[in-house]
């Protein structure tokens, strides 16, 4: 479940041991010397890094350790900001690859029968990250203590395998998930793409990515090269690519080529500004009337500044204006925000500036960070005016849960369902029909029937193209498209995916109790 993680380790001057424990025999520096690099005794080149906006210069520098699963652990060190960045994957860690995943699996001695996707899940993956990060620093740092104050989970990435029979099968769902329209993303929006073998989303606080994982595994930067080269440079097969077949052909034990080729991987990568975002959202001063109250007051007002900005947004038509023109439209439009209730709109640019302040996710805080964490301090401001909130909060249960809980919501809406089969229309459409019949015998506002001819005509379309294919190819018109999805919404009363299958479906949960035996990983 959790796959890349990005670890920093703060307070970097206060460890002056750990350089010397990173660093492989005759390579690199002290932390001594990383201070002043300098320094004649230092046996690297630091690399420079000059901002051209602001003329700064910041050294780095980075390296990499070799594993015991014979994968490489990186890690930068920053001087100027005095801190240890370690940025690798937790399952390539572990495994030398990610195929397997930082779950339980049945050969696993902790596994349960009764194990399954549930909040029980998570807390037990939360705790087996947290045992894992005490297990990485002992093996890192050795017997340097690490006082958890100090470190920071800067990034994670949460990460499932939906698991296929086939490769076939895995590509063929993939592309009906291309055709899925993500909740909230605009239908034609420059933040979805789809490539022949993955889908990619980007949005202001996260990316997301669903892709075959058998076409990444043997890709140019894939890991079977890597895996292949290992085996014949140890003359052991520490990583079982291949199938291994008995005399007569049958497949005794899958090889990890041919389980990444069943593989679907899904992908959410959790930055500490989007996690800051969520923290606020649910967790800070959740308790606090007053911080509650200036969420109510920020709805209210928001209301009156989106209705501005939308009336506004009808007369910025041209592609291009001069800044000024356009600062003077939406000034126009703006007016009532402008008159409203002063002080609600000084509470909503409060709330504002409150949810934009990014926060550092630690392991361990001092007891004056967990209060300020639970009520705001209103009238303690900084210099520009803005209320002072807390800077730290703990990578906490119940964080990771909320983590969790979005990465499962992304799961969900891009998971095919069809629940709207062929030979059911008829009676879908009957049925909503004949509503429609009797509603409009009782009311004077009358409802539009559904056209049978044209929804059976588009869904047998549907099964080799999207809708926007269909009009691209001026088979429908656009006017048709959108007739068409409102029909499918009226028949059905929920949201479409648009997609029919002949084949049953894999439940994604599924990868929890799958008979996949990981031998040698």
């Amino acid at each position: 479940m959790i796959d890349t993680i990005v670890i920093r380790l703060h307070n970097l001057r206060q460890y002056e041991n750990i350089a010397d424990t990173l660093l492989k025999k005759n390579e690199g520096v002290t932390i001594k010397d990383i201070v002043d690099p300098h320094k004649k005794t230092a046996l690297i080149q630091f690399k420079e890094v000059e901002y051209g906006d602001s003329g700064k210069t910041v050294s780095l520098y980075t390296n990499k350790i070799l594993t015991s699963s014979h994968y490489y652990l990186a890690y930068r060190i920053d001087m100027r900001r005095d801190f240890i960045d370690f940025n690798f994957s937790i399952p390539k860690y572990l495994y030398g690859t990610n195929i397997k995943q930082f779950v339980p699996h049945q050969d696993d001695h902790y596994y349960s029968e009764h194990f399954k996707w549930d909040k029980t899940c998570v807390e037990v993956t939360y705790q087996r990250l947290m045992s894992f990060l005490t297990e990485f620093f002992y093996e890192v740092f050795g017997e340097n203590q690490i006082d958890d104050m100090d470190v920071e989970i800067n990034r994670i990435d949460l990460c499932y395998n939906q698991i296929f029979d086939t490769k076939e099968e895995a590509l063929r769902y993939l592309d009906y998930q291309k055709r899925i329209r993500k909740k909230y993303l605009p239908e034609h929006s420059k933040n979805k793409h789809s490539y022949d073998t993955s889908v990619f989303l980007k949005t202001e606080r996260y990316t997301a990515k669903i892709y075959h994982k058998g076409s990444e595994y043997t890709s140019s930067n894939g890991e079977i090269g890597r895996h292949r080269k290992i085996n014949e440079e140890q003359q052991e097969e520490k990583f079982p690519v291949d199938n291994k077949f008995d005399e007569e052909g049958n497949v005794i034990r899958e090889g990890l080529h041919s389980i990444a080729d069943r593989i679907l991987r899904y992908e959410i990568s959790f930055r500490s500004s989007y996690m800051a975002h969520l923290h606020k959202k649910h967790l800070y001063a959740k308790h606090c009337s007053m911080f509650q109250e200036m969420k109510k007051v920020h709805t209210e007002v928001k209301q009156v500044y989106d209705k501005c900005m939308r009336e506004a947004k009808k007369e910025l038509t041209i592609d291009y204006l001069d800044p000024k023109e356009e600062k003077a439209i939406i000034n126009k439009y703006m007016k009532p925000f402008y008159e409203y209730d002063k002080h609600k709109v000084r509470t909503y640019k409060d709330f504002e500036s409150i949810m934009s302040q990014r926060m550092k996710f630690m392991l361990r805080l001092p007891e004056s960070d967990h209060k300020d964490n639970e009520t705001i301090r209103f009238f303690d401001r900084d210099s520009r005016g803005n209320p002072k909130i807390a800077r730290h909060a703990m990578f906490s249960k119940d964080l990771f849960q909320i983590l969790a809980s979005e990465f499962v919501d992304f799961m969900e809406q891009f998971q095919v369902n069809d629940e709207l089969k062929f030979e059911e229309i008829d009676l879908k459409i009957m049925e909503y029909n004949q509503e429609v019949d009797e509603w409009n015998r009782q009311s004077e506002e009358k409802k539009q029937k559904v056209c049978e001819e044209r929804v059976k005509r588009i869904l047998l379309m549907l099964k080799h193209h999207s809708l926007d294919e269909l009009v691209r190819l001026g088979a429908i018109s656009r006017r048709t498209k959108y007739n068409f999805k409102g029909d499918i919404e009226k028949i059905r009363k929920t949201n479409v995916n648009l997609a029919t299958l002949t084949s049953s479906i894999p439940d994604y949960k599924l990868y929890l109790c799958q008979k996949i035996i990981f031998n040698n990983i």
